[in-house]
């Protein structure tokens, strides 16, 4: 009985029967593999491979915006109870939030 050899040409075969049927994460595998061994891909794969990879990254990888505008933060204020202060670092990264309440606010 002979053995089937993981070689470039067996690991391309592989990789164009995942992307053919459409089991990405199993391409993805076999494409870890193939740059961990320094195998070429075959241009037609590589092209294909390349827009599955932009899909995989533009659905995972979508930054989340939790940054308020000036007037968002303004109504925010407007809308706690007195007594609110902000503060922000240098960067603007990161912001405290600080409640004094006492008898003069509201």
């Amino acid at each position: 009985m002979g053995k089937i050899g993981v070689n470039t040409k067996s690991c391309n075969t592989i990789l164009s029967g995942y992307l053919s049927c459409e089991d990405y994460i199993r391409e993805e595998k076999i494409y870890d593999l193939m740059c961990q061994k320094k195998y070429d891909l075959d241009a037609p794969l590589m092209e294909k491979l390349d827009y599955v990879l932009s899909l995989r990254r533009k659905v995972f990888r979508r930054p989340v915006s939790l940054k308020l505008t000036k007037e968002q933060r303004e109504i925010l204020v407007g809308m706690l109870l007195g007594g609110l202060q902000m503060e922000s670092d240098e960067e603007r990264k990161n912001h405290v939030i600080h409640f004094e309440f006492n008898d003069n606010s509201g």
